[in-house]
């Protein structure tokens, strides 16, 4: 080994990398499966091409990886000295499979032969008629079943039996507490009868004894009852809430626990009771849709061949059903987005046609559309909730909570929702999904003609337009709905302009341009984007002097067409003095930065990938990280099935890089507190314009095989049938 050693410089380079971006990624608390899946291959891809052979090697040296580390983290050793010792497994796990390819070819005639009993077992006469409308593939059935299997433990370890669950906002803020102790239970107005009693808590040891103890109330709970999601369930059932507000709950532990606390000081709480059974209409008919729609997409793939920007429209059905399944309020921070909307649907036409009006006319039930009693509950509790709310009442005036004028672009198409349903009915249901509705059908089709005009890499395309978090975005009333698909629709002329324009005018470049607009209105963060106009070959504008004048001119007329847009509508306010302060200590001390971006990653890495992939509502709603693999092996399989003629791909990294600093910087400017050591508020789903610019970064001059795009519409189908479950369990 050691003279094998000598000659391969590949194999050691690869040791050491793995190495040093294990440790890399410790320091910044990457989960360990994760940063091994990262790690493991890079270090493959430093010594293989990208192979079937090559990804057997890379599932046998990871199995053998997590399982070593798993039983090495059980000694409680250094973590340094657990990465070496997990490194030099690994080395001579690369080592053995390098030099018995015998094993690696027996595993993929293994795969052969089991993929052969499966077209067999698939050409049987009863098989066959049902795998009509299944996925066909061996792999993309498993992940089907892994879905069924996903739906059944997601309600089991988060949709309680007992439905409908009121609570208070746990934060980051805990009190640690051992002897008994008194805790008030004031966040909720109701007065109606529970069944359990959930609190937030963590125990540093197992075997930890929880007492809960009110009126009625007396029980042990051992810690390794406290479900995923942190929660120990006590029973309270015939308890009512005014009782325990009254008497409020006592609290001990044989052992020190920490307990969470809400953002206003309270116990963080969860008071759950029975959902009414006529909830059960909407569970059994909407699952038949999602299973029939299922079936029929399934259908459509193994007999038909279609486009992409074709199947984009065919899974658009589910998109549809998705906006009405999400109960309203339930996406983050749709009650603003809502109110804001509906503020520019009023505008003051006396005042040169303003917006900001101190009072608004709104149906006098209004407050019906929350039926899922945002923040409060995470259920639907019965169906006459949502019949009441589309009664058409009077109006009534109120104050007006958005008063700006600002990022009307991202906001046309909810404006126009509402004030065309305004026009003929005052039902608050009626008003608010007009709004949802056509700003759905307004993203799916620039997402459609982003599709549809791309002359590559269009089942990239696809598969970022259908990822589930992006979904969530697309169906509320957030500016992001649109923001994401004009994003999707510049990078697709961009390739336009690259792979099959001969001349470009001025012309060709208007719609970029307006694209560009409606960026910088929306999210100034994200106009980096126009750094890719660079990459379109200078030939396309005759010569270099022309190209770069238009696209200075396009920046320049984007950057002021926003603003103008902007001072005709925006209130007149005052400057945020905290932004300008914050500002002020990062220009004071800009070495800081470097150790606010380290603490970043640190605090917030793996929210940040959990946030793009399948965290969805008010963070309440999470998938399994095995979601998150599923999304990074897809890509990888699509990266590699592509090639790619592009020059100048430093300029991605440029326009990548500016947004993410943009991204960050913004948010810990006018969000994050004063001088806090990371930033806050940013969510995953912020990155979703990045990822098609990543993806062009890493497609391959040459395309190591061909996509069977068939494969992908069936994982695509699988992961939106899985997600229309879950969000329907989750909120009826």
């Amino acid at each position: 080994m050691i003279h094998f050693l000598k000659h391969d410089k590949n194999l050691i380079i690869a040791l050491v990398v793995n190495v040093i971006l294990l440790e890399f990624m410790h320091i910044f608390k990457v989960h360990y499966v994760l940063s091994e899946c990262i790690a493991l291959f890079i270090s493959y891809l430093l010594k293989k091409k990208i192979s079937k052979k090559f990804f057997v090697s890379y599932f046998i040296t990871l199995f053998a990886e997590i399982t070593i580390t798993n039983i090495i983290m059980r000694f409680a050793l250094p973590y340094l000295v657990i990465n070496l010792s997990v490194s030099i497994f690994v080395l001579i796990t690369m080592f053995a499979l390098d030099h018995n390819n015998e094993f690696v070819n027996k595993i993929l005639g293994i795969y052969g032969k089991v993929n052969q009993i499966w077209e067999k077992f698939l050409n049987l006469k009863f098989i066959r008629a049902i795998f009509i409308v299944l996925p066909k593939n061996l792999i993309v059935f498993l992940l089907f079943l892994l879905s069924i299997i996903t739906v059944f433990k997601y309600c089991k370890d988060y949709v309680t039996n007992t439905g409908v669950i009121y609570y208070n906002e746990p934060k980051d803020v805990s009190v640690q507490i051992k002897e008994k102790t008194k805790f008030a239970l004031s966040f909720i107005n109701s007065n109606k009868k529970f069944d359990d009693i959930c609190l937030k808590i963590s125990a540093d040891e197992s075997n930890t004894k929880i007492t809960l103890s009110s009126e009625n109330i007396n029980e042990t709970l051992d810690s390794s009852k406290i479900n995923n999601y942190g929660y120990l369930c006590f029973n309270a059932k015939g308890i009512s809430l005014d009782n325990l507000k009254k008497e409020g709950v006592y609290l001990s532990s044989n052992k020190v626990i920490n307990l969470y606390k809400s953002k206003d000081n309270e116990i963080a709480v969860q008071l759950s009771r029975n959902q009414r059974k006529d909830i059960m209409i909407i569970d059994i008919s909407v699952s038949i849709i999602i299973i029939v729609l299922f079936l029929t997409i399934n259908y459509l793939i193994n007999a038909k061949k279609i486009s992409e920007d074709k199947m984009y429209l065919v899974f658009s059905l589910f998109f549809v059903l998705l906006m009405f399944v999400f109960p309203p309020f339930q996406v983050p921070d749709e009650v603003a987005h809502f109110n804001r909307a509906y503020n520019y649907s009023q505008p003051d036409i006396k005042d040169n046609f303003s917006f900001g009006k101190e009072d608004i006319e709104v149906p006098e039930n209004i407050d019906c559309i929350d039926y899922a009693n945002i923040h409060k509950s995470n259920k639907v509790y019965k169906v006459s909730e949502i019949e009441s709310c589309l009664k058409d009442t009077k109006n009534k005036v109120v104050k007006n909570t958005e008063r700006t004028g600002s990022q009307i672009l991202g906001y046309i198409t909810q404006t126009l929702g509402i004030k065309i349903a305004d026009i003929f009915t005052n039902s608050p249901l009626i008003i608010f999904f007009s709004g949802r509705f056509l700003t759905l059908i307004v993203s799916i089709l620039i997402t459609y003609l982003a599709i549809k005009i791309t002359p590559k890499y269009k089942t990239i395309f696809l598969t970022v337009s259908t990822m589930m978090m992006l979904l969530q975005q697309m169906i509320s009333y957030s500016y992001d709905s649109i923001l994401n698909s004009v994003c999707l629709l510049f990078v697709a002329y961009i390739l336009k302009f690259i792979y099959e324009s001969k001349n470009i005018s001025i012309k060709n470049l208007i719609v970029p341009t307006l694209i560009l607009v409606m960026i910088a209105n929306i999210k100034m963060v994200y106009l980096p984007l126009a750094l890719l106009l660079l990459m379109i070959p200078k030939e396309k504008f005759q010569n270099k002097k022309k190209k770069i004048l238009f696209m200075f001119v396009m920046v320049l007329v984007a950057i002021l067409l926003s603003k103008f847009v902007d001072s005709m509508f925006a209130v007149a306010g005052s400057g945020d003095t905290g932004a300008l302060k914050q500002l002020k200590y990062l220009m004071n001390t800009p070495l800081d930065i470097i150790k606010i971006a380290i603490n970043t990653i640190g605090e917030k890495g793996l929210f940040y990938i959990e946030s793009l992939v399948g965290y969805f509502g008010w963070f309440m709603i999470k998938l399994s990280p095995i979601y998150i693999y599923v999304y990074i092996f897809l890509f990888i399989y699509l990266i590699n099935g592509e090639d790619s003629k592009l020059e100048r791909k430093y300029l991605i990294i440029i326009s990548v890089i500016f947004m993410i600093i943009a991204i960050f910087g913004a948010m810990y400017i006018v969000w994050s507190d004063y001088k806090l050591p990371y930033v806050e508020g940013v969510q995953g789903r912020y990155l979703f314009p990045l990822i098609i610019p990543t993806c062009l970064l890493f497609i391959p001059k040459k395309k190591k095989y061909k996509i069977d795009n068939k494969i992908v519409y069936s994982i695509i189908n699988v992961l939106l049938f899985q997600y229309l479950f879950v969000i329907l369990f989750t909120f009826y």
